[in-house]
């Protein structure tokens, strides 16, 4: 009788487990989500990265965030409604979907950015284009001349237009943190955009429905990709072919080659799916679950 309870309830108990693990480990990454509500953007923050307060209330810039082993580097966003700013006579004809890259030129963005139009490019990243310059800026600080370079970014899209800034250059320190960030972006679709923005009572609510239906959905995702790839494989083998348990020392070698294999399984999944793969230490727990299937009467 013992015996069979204990059958009963270890696949049980593995699912439970894993179901709270799933739930950990997507909380982990929505720490490091930043998710704007206005535009339905969220990009991924990099490690060792944190949001911090501006000094001023700036009207175009929602959010600044630092280094936490150097506060001189900076990283900014900000996201401005374009189709809700034109007046009413200048929309004739026009949709919200016509307000892209291709509506400015690269002299109508050089007071926007603040650059010589022949500073101004187009480069691409996670197949966007984007209008790229290095805006250089001398500041006075305690009666002494600096000398900042900050690279700026500029994306319209459905009528939006994004803005990132890096307060450097490629050959910068953590520049490579900056694009990540960049690869990381995801964009709303038309008409997730034109939803939000159909009434101003409605954009905040609806933003909020949203989010917790991907919260959920997201969940469920990870718990059943979770199952899949660390835990099924291995109680099919067990239970399915196998139907004995293995002795601990044989147990212990296969665990650590599924382990590796299935590291870089997921590493590769969450890769695909988030632009920014992080598996932390919940792989030994993982394995000592499928130990406890192998091992177990």
């Amino acid at each position: 009788m013992l015996k069979k309870y204990k059958l009963i309830n270890i696949p049980f108990m593995i699912i439970i487990f894993t179901y709270f693990l799933s739930i950990m480990s997507y909380a982990e990454t929505q720490l490091n989500t930043y998710i704007d509500t206005n535009s339905g953007v969220t990009f991924t923050i990099p490690e060792n990265w944190s949001e911090t307060p501006m000094s001023e209330t700036r009207k175009f810039i929602d959010v600044k965030f630092t280094h936490n082993d150097n506060p001189v580097f900076n990283i900014i966003y900000g996201s401005i409604d374009l189709w809700e700013q034109l007046p009413s006579s200048d929309k004739i004809g026009l949709t919200r979907s016509d307000i892209d890259n291709s509506t400015f030129s690269k002299s109508e963005l050089v007071q926007l950015l603040e650059c010589d139009e022949s500073d101004i490019e187009i480069v691409t990243y996670n197949n966007r284009e984007y209008y790229k310059c290095i805006n250089h800026v001398s500041q006075s600080i305690e009666g002494i001349n600096i000398s900042l370079d900050i690279t700026i970014l500029l994306y319209i899209d459905n009528g939006w237009m994004y803005q990132y800034q890096f307060s450097g250059t490629e050959n910068t320190n953590y520049y490579n943190d900056f694009l990540s960030l960049i690869n990381s972006v995801n964009y709303p679709v038309p008409q997730d955009t034109v939803q939000m923005a159909s009434t101003e009572n409605n954009e905040h609510y609806d933003s909020e429905n949203n989010l917790s239906g991907m919260f959920l959905i997201n969940i469920l995702i990870g718990f059943i990709i979770t199952i899949i790839i660390y835990t099924v494989p291995i109680a099919i083998y067990r239970y399915a072919i196998r139907k004995r348990p293995m002795k601990e020392s044989h147990a212990k070698i296969l665990i650590i080659i599924y382990a590796v294999i299935s590291f870089f399984i997921m590493f590769t999944i969450i890769y695909f799916l988030n632009g920014n793969a992080k598996i932390g230490g919940s792989i030994i727990l993982w394995s000592y679950i499928n130990y406890r299937i192998l091992t177990s009467e």
